[in-house]
């Protein structure tokens, strides 16, 4: 009996004594994050719109910049080119940069990189072909657009 009331005043002194040797660590800590949204900056100067009064084929050209006026991109951008209307019988169309040939595929051209920080000009050609010798009317219009987003790292 004697050895039982040992035994338990021990466990007892053995818990409150390990109680106190072990202790919770709670750190609360506050971060403050500010950012700065940049605005992309990405422009198209065009030329003048094509009104295609006769049979011959036509040159368009176009350039997509990464500044304006003095401002450049701050962060880098992917575009791409889509035509949103169809290639005919009556007129197809090539698209060049910088004088090479860009393979469409469903209409849309591949990604290209607009740079941060340094001034870029991607300067296009968009040859219209006219089938020659069409008693039509062609009555149609070549509608692009130039979709783009910001490059992920």
């Amino acid at each position: 009996m004697k050895n039982k009331i040992i035994i338990i005043i021990l466990i007892v002194g053995i818990i409150m004594i390990s109680k106190n040797s072990f202790s919770k660590y709670i750190s609360i800590t506050n971060i403050n994050v500010s950012s700065k949204i940049v605005q992309p900056i990405i422009t198209i100067e065009e030329d003048k719109i094509l009104n295609i009064t006769e049979f011959k084929n036509q040159i368009y050209n176009f350039k997509v910049k990464n500044y304006s006026e003095e401002k450049i991109n701050e962060i880098e951008m992917e575009y791409y080119i889509e035509f949103l209307s169809n290639q005919s019988q009556y007129i197809k169309y090539k698209i060049y940069k910088e004088g090479e040939e860009i393979k469409l595929t469903r209409n849309k051209t591949e990604k290209f990189l607009l740079n941060k920080n340094n001034k870029q000009e991607d300067n296009y050609t968009i040859e219209v072909l006219l089938k020659e010798n069409s008693d039509q009317e062609i009555l149609e219009n070549i509608k692009m657009k130039i979709y783009y987003e910001q490059k992920e790292v």
